[in-house]
C-alpha cells in the first residue's frame, strides 16, 4: 500500500505510548545542573518524536514518552532520595504509568534495557544469571502490559526493539576519543560516560558486548513466549531489529557534549531506521 493513500483510511486519532532509557529520552550527559534539568525538564527530543511527526502527517495522533535516563528493568542504579531526585523511572514504573491512563494506547514502542548492561557497576560476573533475571523481569513487564492490551476491543500493537549495535557505539567512542585528542574542545563531557556507565570503558568492551547479545537473546525469547501466549487477530506483538541494524561510522551521529548519546543528526537515524515497522503497524490499524 502507498503511504500517500493512508491518510483517507485511517480517522481516528493514534494513541501511541514509548517506553524507554536515555536514548529515546532524549537525554545526554553533561554537567550535574544540566543532567538534572533534562531530567524534570527536557523536551525529549529524540527517534520517538520524529516518529511521531511523521505519524501526524497520517492521522491525529496522541503521544506519550515515558522514557528516563538510567532506567532499568526493575532496579535502579539509584535509590531513594536520589531515585526521586534525578526523576529516574524503572520499566516497571513506565508500565505503571501506561496502564493508568484514562485510555490505553493503540501502539507501544519499548526499548529499554541498555542500563542493565552496565555489569561493571553491578559487580556482575555470571553473565548467564544476569540473563536470566534479566528475562524474568523483562518478560513480567511486558506480560502486565500485554495482559491489559490485549483486552481492548480494537487494535493494538507492541513493538519490542532489539539493542542498539553496542560495537559500532564502541568503534564510535573511540573514533570521538581520537578526535577529541586532537582538538580538546570537542565532546567537553566525553569523560562522564566512563563515570556514569563504567561499563562502556574500552577495556571492558568485548564483555559488554557479550552480554549484550545475551540479553537481547533473553529480549527475543521473552518476546516470542508472549505472543504465543497473547497475539490475536487485533493485538499484535513484534519484536524489531530495526534499531539494532543501524550502521554509521559518523562521529556527527554522537552528540557533541558527551560523545556518548545519539546526537540529532543521530536520532533522525534511528527514526528512519523504524519507520518501516512503524508503517506497518499504521497498515494494521487501517483495517478497522
Amino acid at each position: 500500500m502507498e503511504e500517500k493513500t493512508m491518510k483517507s483510511e485511517i480517522k481516528k486519532p493514534l494513541r501511541i505510548v514509548a517506553i524507554g532509557d536515555s536514548i529515546t529520552a532524549g537525554f545526554h550527559a553533561g554537567s550535574n545542573i544540566s543532567m538534572l534539568w533534562q531530567m524534570w525538564f527536557g523536551k525529549k527530543k529524540s527517534w520517538f518524536s520524529e516518529v511521531v511527526k511523521r505519524i501526524g502527517k497520517e492521522m491525529p495522533v496522541y503521544a506519550f514518552n515515558f522514557s528516563t535516563a538510567s532506567s532499568e528493568l526493575v532496579d535502579h542504579a539509584f535509590s531513594g532520595f536520589w531515585e526521586k531526585l534525578f526523576n529516574v523511572k524503572t520499566m516497571a514504573d513506565q508500565v505503571d504509568e501506561l496502564l493508568s491512563l484514562p485510555k490505553l494506547p493503540d501502539l507501544v514502542l519499548i526499548w529499554i534495557g541498555h542500563n542493565d548492561l552496565d555489569w561493571v557497576r553491578k559487580n556482575e560476573k555470571n553473565f548467564d544469571s544476569a540473563t536470566a533475571r534479566f528475562k524474568e523481569n523483562f518478560q513480567n513487564q511486558l506480560e502486565r502490559l500485554c495482559g491489559q492490551i490485549s483486552q481492548k476491543d480494537h487494535r493494538a500493537v507492541v513493538v519490542v526493539f532489539g539493542f542498539i549495535n553496542i560495537r559500532i557505539f564502541f568503534d564510535l567512542r573511540e573514533k570521538a576519543g581520537i578526535a577529541k585528542q586532537n582538538n580538546p574542545k570537542l565532546f567537553p563531557y566525553f569523560e562522564k560516560g566512563y563515570q556514569i556507565f563504567k561499563s562502556i570503558q574500552p577495556e571492558y568492551g568485548e564483555q559488554t558486548i557479550q552480554l549484550s547479545d545475551l540479553t537481547n537473546q533473553a529480549i527475543v525469547d521473552a518476546t516470542t513466549f508472549l505472543q504465543n501466549k497473547f497475539q490475536s487477530n487485533k493485538f499484535k506483538i513484534i519484536y524489531s531489529t530495526d534499531l539494532s541494524n543501524v550502521t554509521t561510522d559518523s562521529i556527527q551521529s554522537l552528540h557533541a557534549v558527551d560523545g556518548w548519546h545519539p546526537s540529532l543528526y543521530g536520532q533522525k537515524q534511528l527514526a528512519e531506521a523504524c519507520w518501516p515497522i512503524i508503517w506497518d503497524c499504521l497498515s494494521f490499524f487501517k483495517i478497522d
